[in-house]
């Protein structure tokens, strides 16, 4: 389902059953199962870009855990860039932060109304499966037309 494997299925779904797990630690076992981008990169690089994605993460307030796949993502990013010669590019992860803390906040506006953790659970999966996949397509469709108002 949305990319989790079948053994990531079920542990949402006994994680759903559970009376003491939260809402919020299930969405997290869901998060946990989706593909992420990852990347081979210098230690130098890592190093660099674990220091960033803490810094970042501290002054948010966001606590993913330990061994989160999501972290190791975006400091897979962040050293991908460095390597690549263009750490500038991490000078904007701030305004990009914001902009996903106000999607992240639109997603949860739209599960919290949704009657049943199943199928706030599904919703969620399919949401950032696809909302993934609309951020990249609105991104350029916008790139598109900044690019049109400012260079032109």
């Amino acid at each position: 389902m949305g990319g989790l494997s079948i053994a990531e299925v079920k542990e949402v779904l006994a994680a759903m059953a559970a009376e003491e797990t939260s809402l919020h630690e299930v969405l997290g076992l869901a998060q946990r199962g989706l593909p992420l981008t990852g990347a081979e990169v210098d230690d130098a690089s890592a190093d660099w870009a674990r220091t960033k994605a803490g810094e970042l993460m501290a002054e948010r307030g966001w606590d993913p855990g330990e061994d989160s796949p999501v972290v190791e993502a975006l400091v897979g990013v962040l050293a991908t860039v460095r390597s690549l010669g263009h750490p500038e590019l991490a000078s904007m992860v701030d305004r990009y932060a914001d902009a996903a803390e106000e999607i992240a906040e639109a997603d949860l506006d739209h599960v919290s109304r949704l009657a049943s953790t199943e199928s706030v659970v599904e919703s969620a999966v399919v949401g950032t499966v696809f909302g993934d996949a609309l951020l990249v397509v609105l991104r350029r469709l916008a790139q598109g037309g900044a690019s049109s108002r400012r260079f032109e």
